[in-house]
């Protein structure tokens, strides 16, 4: 097996993760120093490089990440070790590089359920 490039962020665990367009996602975690990460990493296996990205808005470990029609979505995960739980939902842009937050209602639900299932 070939040997890739090293990751340059901090180490980490309960970090999440998603694949894009060809390309792995490495966001937020829980880093060696006890603190909760924001950072993004793109990884591009065509040229085995490592980009960092802009971070997510709000610091996270053991966030859920899943993809739909080529948006990359975020949700739940902690803001903190003392357990402070995320309620949002975001979305991100892959073009501007930018995660939105979007408004859970039953309408979006109900649709995301529809194209998951």
């Amino acid at each position: 097996m070939e040997q890739t490039s090293t990751f340059p962020g901090i180490l980490r665990h309960s970090s999440g993760s998603f694949t894009l367009n060809n390309a792995g996602f490495i966001v937020g975690g829980y880093g060696i120093n006890n603190q909760v990460l924001s950072d993004v990493w793109k990884y591009d296996a065509s040229n085995d490089s490592w980009t960092q990205l802009n971070d997510i808005p709000v610091a996270l470990f053991g966030a859920s990440f899943f993809v739909i029609n080529d948006t990359a979505f975020m949700t739940n995960g902690w803001m903190s070790a003392a357990g402070n739980p995320n309620d949002s939902l975001y979305r991100y842009e892959e073009l501007t590089d930018s995660w939105t937050s979007i408004s859970i209602t039953q309408e979006l639900l109900h649709t995301l359920v529809q194209l998951l299932c």
